[in-house]
């Protein structure tokens, strides 16, 4: 099962930065490259359940919050619907303290997907997703 991830020291407190991430619906306000996600569910956007969607390269994306622990900083999500020919996928976004005022995030997935386009799809989601992602978050705290 591929397992792509990428991490990176941020000069701030993970609470900082956690406030940041934590919003399920706001990974445009710190990404550079993805679009204004709505919640389509009438559920607040912290419930566990709700799904965020939004649109690439005019295809429709589906995510379901599976977890938001505000106690260890942590965000996983099922993505259900999407463009990349994955199976199962979960996501995982989290933030943990080094010091007082430096954290570590790491953004890292689990799926399934045809074995002869795991290493492609793995490095489409380190290179153009995970890793733009948590490049940002180390330049905005910077």
């Amino acid at each position: 099962m591929p397992n792509p991830s990428a991490s990176t020291e941020v000069e701030a407190s993970a609470d900082d930065v956690w406030q940041v991430v934590r919003p399920f619906d706001g990974s445009h306000t710190w990404h550079p490259s993805l679009p204004e996600a709505s919640i389509v569910d009438d559920l607040p956007a912290d419930t566990i359940g709700c799904v965020r969607v939004f649109t690439v390269n005019g295809n429709e994306v589906r995510e379901r919050l599976l977890e938001l622990d505000d106690d260890a900083r942590r965000c996983r999500y099922a993505l259900e619907q999407g463009t990349m020919p994955v199976r199962n996928y979960v996501g995982t976004l989290h933030v943990e303290p080094i010091s007082d005022d430096r954290a570590r995030v790491e953004w890292s997935a689990e799926f399934e997907c045809d074995p002869e386009l795991e290493a492609q799809l793995t490095g489409v989601f380190e290179q153009g997703v995970f890793g733009p992602g948590v490049e940002a978050l180390r330049e905005r705290f910077a």
